[in-house]
């Protein structure tokens, strides 16, 4: 008996130390190597010691990283990556849990899964953990997250991470990434150079930023994009630049080269530069141009070697004052279809979009619902929501539209929350031929009513004249066509687009219309209707 006790106590005892003392001894190691780490150089991770054994029998492997503090690292590479990787990281508090949910939704849909690690995550992995997927991972992963976000802040999260981030075959940390690519310190990168770099991030031993794929090319343009939308840190001796920004004291910048020239998609125009410089640039109709001033600039060659091009007639220059010069790009095309402008270290690129197919069929159609989730926008005199009611639109435009073949990309497809910036996010990527974005009024006033349609630049106007002309003949009011506006879907110039106020909830007939079923399928076969008379008159 006393054997038998004497075992039992002896089991008791482990029970208690593997339930206890192994799960305490792991907790305390973990948050004293938490509160290290916030105050010395991260000295090696998991991963370094992973990629050492696969590469064991590589002799040219080794690792390369230079740690840096975040002031040395600078704003232009720290900016470039949270757009790239988490651009909600000032905001958040480790985890991104909209970002989550419309992953999880998106799967639910049948597409593929997505990541949706923070910075805060992907540090805490990095740090103190192998990247091997399973649940025992994840769920220690969270709680790393948790105890960085809480111990160490954002600054210092965003420092380690830059530090320590797999950026190529055996480089780890932007510094030696910058160093390995551009032969020069992170902190005197140009955005064009800081973006590239973060645009490798998804696969750093497959891409390299000296040589970017037309997936990076695009990541960069969202960059570019997303960056003067995020939240700044003040964490810098001055605020971050943009892409666009001038350098200082500049006074002799000059061109030396050009060349025009189309490729799969696109014409280029690119423009070998001195330094980087301000640049702003707008659309003229009649005819179609696209014009970029250029300030603090001479022109030093009267060379341009143009090429086939698809999209583009003509591209020439002004040298319009002593340090002006404006870019004048003529379009074939009678409608514009979009252009994108971004810096290749000092190469100033204008990259003009070639014409779709004029025709539904094959056409990728974006739509946009308004608001959504806790942004119910407007709500009529029966309770009726205006998120609710623009996302019945859309599905039904979204029918519709597939079955006369088009490509239909929506930025949400139920009730979420999903803000103008990952909304952006998500245009850039899908890249569309024509955005739609559709909406409803209201006006403190009940007697207005009537469908408006919306524009910023006047060459995507045709498209939103287009659709309203067509709406107007279900009988309604014409609230007119609006150029100029200030709506931060209508801000892209990569494709056309345009913002729908189908009717005015604030309205008692209005809304009355809009609660009929017959009436909203008349409403969306006409959208459709102004989408082909638009593509037929683009012809």
């Amino acid at each position: 008996m006393s054997n038998t006790k004497s075992i039992k106590s002896i089991l008791k005892r482990c029970v208690y130390i593997l339930l206890v003392y192994i799960p305490l001894f792991c907790l305390l190691t973990s948050l004293v190597a938490i509160i290290v780490l916030k105050f010395v150089p991260v000295p090696y991770t998991p991963l370094m010691a992973l990629r050492s054994i696969e590469y064991r029998k590589d002799t040219d492997y080794h690792i390369r990283r230079e740690w840096k503090p975040l002031h040395e690292i600078g704003p232009q590479v720290a900016m470039a990556v949270m757009a790239s990787e988490d651009i909600r990281f000032i905001i958040h508090r480790g985890f991104d849990w909209k970002s989550i949910r419309q992953a999880r939704l998106e799967h639910a849909a049948g597409k593929e899964l997505r990541g949706a690690s923070t910075i805060t995550q992907q540090t805490a992995k990095n740090v103190f953990l192998l990247p091997h997927r399973s649940w025992v991972r994840k769920g220690l992963e969270a709680c790393f997250t948790v105890g960085i976000e809480w111990l160490w802040g954002k600054k210092r999260i965003l420092e380690v991470y830059l530090n320590v981030v797999e950026m190529g075959p055996g480089i780890f940390g932007v510094e030696a990434a910058a160093q390995r690519y551009y032969q020069k310190p992170a902190k005197e990168l140009t955005a064009r150079e800081a973006m590239l770099l973060a645009s490798c991030l998804p696969a750093p031993r497959q891409r390299n930023p000296l040589h970017p794929t037309p997936e990076m090319e695009e990541r960069v343009v969202m960059m570019e994009r997303i960056v003067g939308l995020l939240p700044a840190p003040l964490w810098f001796d001055a605020e971050p630049k943009q892409v666009v920004s001038p350098t200082s004291g500049q006074q002799d910048v000059s061109v030396s080269s050009w060349v025009v020239y189309g490729s799969d998609g696109y014409d280029y125009v690119k423009i070998n530069l001195s330094d980087t410089v301000s640049y702003k640039s707008f659309q003229e109709i009649n005819p179609n141009r696209i014009i970029v001033n250029i300030h603090g600039i001479t022109n030093q060659t009267t060379w341009i070697h143009q090429f086939p091009t698809q999209a583009i007639s003509n591209a020439y220059y002004l040298q319009t004052a002593d340090d002006a010069l404006r870019i004048i790009i003529d379009l074939k095309s009678k409608y514009h279809w979009g252009h994108s402008i971004y810096y290749e270290g000092n190469r100033l690129v204008i990259r003009v979009k070639h014409p779709p197919k004029l025709r539904l069929k094959g056409l990728r159609i974006a739509l946009d619902a308004g608001h959504g989730g806790e942004a119910s926008g407007a709500i009529g005199a029966t309770g009726l929501k205006e998120k609710d009611l623009n996302l019945e639109l859309v599905m039904l435009l979204k029918s519709r539209l597939e079955k006369r073949g088009a490509k239909v990309i929506l930025t949400r497809s139920d009730d979420s929350d999903v803000s103008m910036e990952q909304r952006l996010q998500y245009l850039s990527w899908q890249a569309p031929d024509i955005l739609v974005s559709v909406h409803n009024n209201a006006s403190v006033n009940p007697a207005i009513r009537g469908t408006g349609t919306y524009y910023r630049h006047i060459g995507f106007r045709p498209l939103s004249t287009a659709i309203l002309d067509r709406i107007l003949e279900l009988g309604v009011q014409n609230a007119g066509n609006v150029g100029s506006f200030d709506f931060a879907l209508n801000g892209p110039t990569e494709y056309p687009n345009v913002l729908i106020e189908g009717l005015f909830l604030s309205n008692p007939q209005d809304e009355a219309k809009l609660l009929n079923k017959r009436f909203k399928k008349r409403l969306v076969n006409k959208i459709v209707k102004g989408i082909e008379d638009f593509l037929k008159d683009a012809g």
